[in-house]
């Protein structure tokens, strides 16, 4: 999904939870531009926020990393034109996920590897 409809259910769980950016933000460790951002669809969290967001806005952690990935009616096809254009891209996300993968503890490694696995094992796709 885009950024912006991983943004909408943030702030769909947060208002369902009658949370203010600022209490989410304050739960989080965020400044509430940080948060803001995420709502907003400016950016994506770290894995540690990803799980953090999880547990205060009472959300299965799969939901919120299966909003993140794009899925086929998201991607334009008019904008990729060959998998060598797509390769450096590939590279700095591979990159980007190992750094962020590394500086988690143990315990956090777990969750996400869990999490893909389930996501990866699962025949059932996680509602959108």
């Amino acid at each position: 999904m885009s950024k912006n409809k991983f943004g909408s259910l943030l702030k769909q769980k947060r208002t369902t939870l009658n949370l203010s950016q600022n209490k989410v933000a304050e739960l989080c460790h965020l400044s509430k531009s940080s948060y803001s951002h995420l709502e907003r669809g400016i950016r994506y969290p770290s894995f540690e926020t990803l799980i953090k967001l999880s547990e205060v806005l009472d959300a299965d952690p799969r939901e919120l990393i299966y909003a993140i990935i794009p899925h086929e009616d998201d991607i334009n096809t008019d904008d990729i034109n060959t998998i060598e254009e797509l390769s450096p891209e590939d590279s700095m996300c591979q990159k980007s996920f190992f750094d962020s993968f590394n500086k988690l503890n143990p315990h956090e490694q777990k969750v996400i590897i869990d999490i893909m696995d389930s996501i990866i094992e699962s025949n059932t796709e996680i509602p959108r």
